[in-house]
């Protein structure tokens, strides 16, 4: 599965910028799943920081869910 294909811009960069690359390629599920995890530590990180969980899981909600969506 081509996840630049599947995310819009907005994501792509919320991605990159959490240090996630989506490269134009066709990804396996375990690789999916690797992904996932590392958003998830991502907004964790982020929440335990600035104290602000409500904020970061709003604004990784949308790729939390295609990724749980296609890992399933």
């Amino acid at each position: 599965m081509n996840l630049l294909n599947i995310f819009n811009m907005e994501q792509i960069t919320l991605l990159n910028q959490a240090g996630i690359p989506i490269q134009d390629r066709d990804y396996s599920k375990d690789e999916i799943k690797i992904i996932f995890n590392s958003v998830i530590e991502n907004v964790m990180n982020k929440s335990l920081k600035n104290r602000d969980m409500p904020n970061s899981l709003r604004k990784y909600n949308d790729i939390i869910n295609i990724l749980d969506n296609n890992i399933n």
